[in-house]
Formats: structure tokens, sequence, C-alpha cells
């Protein structure tokens, strides 16, 4: 899929179905140790030791559930976040949640005094079916985003309500851009867990939000530069300077 769409790095997001094992997307890190990061799912218990194993793996994220339920249970939810906070300040970890745009906009104050960086996940969930920008729940979340306290992954799959070409949630979309380019990254949803013959093409997600963002260095900004940043791509780059000299 990277080789099809052109991109050298990527970031793996443990999915919800397998809980915390993690063993399958830590042997995927291993294929690619430069040019992919991760994102687990771990509750509270994280020792010492297996978090450091982890960010020696590529790990540079945990994963909070607010949403789905597998298998009856809600997998680990924000509740654990309390827990986990001081061992991701310590690994420089960030939080990603996936929570609906209500909860998000209810939860901030308390969720930002655990001093990790936040990430939230489908353009903050605000669909569907898409809120509207005044919505007050959308009003805190621009703000947020545009004082620099929150990230934002814009990934439309599973946000819009009618699909493709997701015009639902265009202005939500741009707004995001408007307001702090510098802490927006992209995600596909790719591999379209339980979608079957309803799965996207990944090209033509990324055709989507070329056509959104028309300005080449702000595609660069939120593709490249911003994850570089957030995800510790920093060491790749340091290495590929090093093979140019």
């Amino acid at each position: 899929m990277l080789e099809a769409v052109g991109f050298e790095r990527a970031v793996l997001v443990q999915p919800s179905l397998y809980g915390q094992d993690c063993s399958v997307m830590l042997e995927a890190l291993q294929s690619a140790p430069l040019s992919l990061r991760g994102v687990a799912v771990k509750d509270g218990s994280l020792s010492d030791a297996d978090a450091a194993a982890l960010h020696d793996a590529g790990i540079r994220a945990l994963r909070f559930n607010d949403l789905v339920k597998v298998g009856g249970s809600a997998g680990i939810t924000t509740k654990e976040l309390p827990r986990l906070a001081p061992r991701m300040r310590e690994m420089g970890w960030h939080a990603q949640i996936y929570a609906a745009c209500d909860r998000i906009a209810e939860a901030l104050p308390a969720w930002r005094q655990h001093g990790v960086p936040l990430v939230f996940d489908h353009l903050a969930r605000v669909g569907p079916p898409a809120k509207a920008l005044d919505d007050p729940a959308i009003r805190t979340i621009i703000h947020a985003l545009r004082d620099g306290d929150i990230w934002i992954k814009l990934t439309v799959y599973r946000t819009s309500g009618e699909g493709a070409p997701f015009d639902d949630v265009r202005s939500l979309h741009d707004a995001m851009v408007s307001a702090n380019a510098d802490r927006l990254v992209w995600g596909s949803d790719w591999p379209f867990l339980n979608q079957k013959d309803e799965a996207p093409d990944t090209g033509k997600l990324l055709d989507v939000f070329g056509a959104w963002v028309g300005d080449a260095d702000l595609r660069r900004k939120i593709l490249v530069e911003n994850p570089a940043r957030l995800y510790d791509f920093q060491k790749l780059q340091d290495f590929q300077e090093r093979l140019s000299e």
C-alpha cells in the first residue's frame, strides 16, 4: 500500500479487535524499524520494562477507545489515562483518543491536566452525522486546536455519513486546516477492518486530501513534517542525511 501511494513512512495503530496483544504490529515494526512507528494498546499495569521494550520497538503512543466495543467490552478507555500518563510522559509518548466529539469537548480540560500530547482520531469524531461548525463541541475543539493544545488526525473515512466524496465533512476539515495546520496529521484507516467489499481505495482517499488541501507546503507539513515530530521520525531523517554525505 505504501508503494502504491508513494509513501516512505507510516504509523501503525493497534486495531481494537486485537486488544492488548500487540505482537502482530510489533513484528511489522521490526520489518522496517526506520520507516515505521506504532501506536499500542495497554492498560495501567504496563511495567517500566515493557514500556521500554515497546519504545525500542518503535511505539510512540497509546490508544484509548471510548467509542467502539469489542466482544462486549470497550477495551482500554480513557479511564486508564490517569494511571498511564506518568509513564507516557517519561517515554515522550502521546495519547491517541477515539471518542465522540461531545465527549472530547466535555473531558478535554481533565485530559489536558495529565501533561501528555492528545491526538484525536477521525476528525475528533465529528460524525456521522457531521456536526455544524457552530456546534458548541466543535467550537471547543477548534479553539483547542488553534491554541495548539491538541492534535487532530484528518481521517475522513468512518467520519463522513455519506461516504465518497465525503462532502459532508469538508467544511469541518477546512476549518481544522485553517485553525492550525501545525497540529494536524493525515490518516487513511487502512486496512479498513470489517469493511470487506465496501472498503475504499487508499489512493482515492489521498486524492481527496490533495484536492481539499491545495497548497503544496501545507500538504507537506501535514503529511511529512508534523508526523516526523509527533512520531519521532527525526532519527530516520538523520540516518538518511548520513547516507547522503
